[in-house]
C-alpha cells in the first residue's frame, strides 16, 4: 500500500508519495558516504606520500650541498689526484642527486633506486679521497708536506711537532673516511626503503588521486 504524505506550500497543498522522500534521503546518505570515502582516500594518500616527500626534500638539500662543496674544492682540483677525483666525484653525484630527486617527485621507484645507489657512489668517492690522502701523507707527499716545502721556515718554528702534525693529518682523514662512508651507508638504507614505499603508494592510491595529488592534499581537512 502506497503511503502518501501531505506537503504544504503557501497557496498550494498537495500530497507527495512517501517513497519519494525515502529515495531522496537515501541518495543524500549515499552522497555523504562517497564524499567521506574520497576524503579518507586523500588522507591515506597524503600520509603514504609524506616519507617520500621527505626523501625528495633531503635529496634536494644534499644535491645543493654537493654543488657548494664542489665549487669550494675547485681551486685545489689539480693539486693532487685525490683532489681531482673529489671534484669530479662531487660533480657526478650532485647531478645524479638532482635527477633522482626529480624522478622521486614524479613517484617513480627508479628515482629512489638512483638516489640509494648514488649514496654508495658518494661514499666510495669519500673513501678513495681519504685513502689517497693518507697514502700521500705516509709517503711524505701530503698537504702538510707541501706546505713545509713552500715555507721551509715553518718547519724550524714547529720543531719536533712536525711528526705529530703529520700523524694528526692521517688520523683526520681516517675519521673522515669512517664517518663519511658510514653516513652514506645510512643514507643508502634511507633511500632504498623509499622504493617499496613508492610502489605501495602507487598500488594503493586511486588513479584520480595520483593525477593531481599536490593540489588535492591542500583540501583535506
Amino acid at each position: 500500500m502506497r503511503v502518501m504524505q501531505e506537503t504544504e506550500v503557501p497557496g498550494l497543498s498537495f500530497e507527495m508519495p512517501g517513497d519519494a522522500l525515502d529515495s531522496k534521503e537515501s541518495k543524500e546518505v549515499s552522497l555523504e558516504k562517497a564524499q567521506q570515502a574520497s576524503r579518507d582516500a586523500l588522507r591515506a594518500a597524503a600520509d603514504r606520500r609524506k616519507p617520500i616527500d621527505r626523501a625528495a626534500g633531503w635529496a634536494h638539500f644534499s644535491a645543493w650541498g654537493l654543488v657548494v662543496m664542489g665549487v669550494l674544492s675547485l681551486p685545489g682540483m689539480f693539486g693532487s689526484l685525490g683532489s681531482f677525483l673529489l671534484v669530479v666525484g662531487l660533480g657526478v653525484t650532485a647531478t645524479l642527486e638532482f635527477r633522482g630527486r626529480a624522478a622521486l617527485r614524479r613517484l617513480e621507484p627508479a628515482g629512489a633506486t638512483l638516489l640509494a645507489r648514488n649514496q654508495l657512489l658518494l661514499g666510495a668517492v669519500i673513501g678513495v679521497y681519504c685513502a689517497l690522502n693518507v697514502l700521500a701523507s705516509l709517503r711524505g707527499e701530503g698537504r702538510y708536506d707541501q706546505i713545509l716545502e713552500s715555507t721551509p721556515e715553518l718547519e724550524n718554528v714547529l720543531g719536533g711537532m712536525s711528526a705529530m702534525i703529520q700523524q694528526l693529518m692521517i688520523f683526520f682523514y681516517g675519521v673522515v673516511a669512517v664517518v663519511g662512508v658510514g653516513f652514506q651507508l645510512l643514507s643508502w638504507r634511507f633511500h632504498n626503503a623509499r622504493v617499496a614505499m613508492v610502489e605501495t603508494h602507487l598500488a594503493l592510491t586511486p588513479a584520480w588521486v595520483l593525477e593531481d595529488t599536490a593540489p588535492l592534499k591542500k583540501n583535506v581537512a
